[in-house]
């Protein structure tokens, strides 16, 4: 029971963390082809890559962030890793990260520089973790390098916005 206090504890810190915060997180974005004239030969569109690995470089603790791994078409968000318990306890140590989202999403077309997109949850993966969300679906966005998504903590919403590492 000890160990489940110590990791809500974890929890709230976190959650403190992120609604607490009150700065807008999603930068405007800007246009950049006014006024350009169009190229001879058009070149080929480039393939928006979203793959890696994201983080909320806005955390106020640089070493208590939201990480997100995205693939081809699957985007993955982890709670941070916390210490849990006191020493000497039998449940003590380091908890290590948790599921927030997992979920597939369409990847963008050639030639997309701004993408908005659903991602449908994996429920399953996202039943095995505590602190998992409990949305099936959830809009994520992408401009200016970085991508945003609500995050809803007991009724508190805030946007986040994570970079590539």
């Amino acid at each position: 029971m000890n160990l489940r206090r110590s990791a809500a504890a974890g929890l709230i810190a976190v959650a403190l963390a992120v609604t607490g915060c009150s700065a807008a997180a999603t930068p405007e974005a800007s246009s950049s082809s006014a006024g350009e004239s169009p190229a001879a030969a058009e070149p080929t569109p480039e393939q928006l890559d979203l793959t890696g690995e994201w983080s909320w470089h806005e955390a106020p603790d640089p070493e208590q962030t939201l990480t997100a791994t995205i693939t081809t078409d699957r985007i993955e968000i982890f709670w941070p890793s916390f210490e849990v318990g006191e020493e000497g306890d039998a449940f003590s140590g380091t908890m290590d990260s948790a599921l927030y989202w997992a979920g597939s999403f369409t990847p963008p077309e050639p030639g997309e520089d701004t993408y908005t997109f659903i991602s449908v949850g994996d429920t399953e993966a996202m039943q095995k973790s505590l602190l998992a969300s409990s949305e099936t679906e959830k809009e994520f966005s992408f401009a200016n390098g970085g991508i945003s998504f609500d995050l809803t903590i007991q009724g508190a919403t805030k946007t986040l916005t994570l970079t590539r590492d």
